[in-house]
């Protein structure tokens, strides 16, 4: 297992986010993972500018 990989899992998994094995095991994972990231950039920019 790769650094990069081992790393990016960690950071998945602190997420609550799926960390296949390859970087995208189908469509319908890479989708789901762009929606939950998307999701929360928007939630910590909601957030941060509350607290601007």
């Amino acid at each position: 297992m790769s650094e990069f990989y081992r790393y990016f899992r960690e950071n998945m998994d602190a997420l609550g986010l799926a960390a296949p094995e390859t970087l995208f095991a189908n469509a319908t994972t890479a989708l789901a993972t762009a929606t939950a990231l998307a999701t929360q950039r928007k939630m910590l920019y909601q957030h941060w500018q509350q607290t601007a």
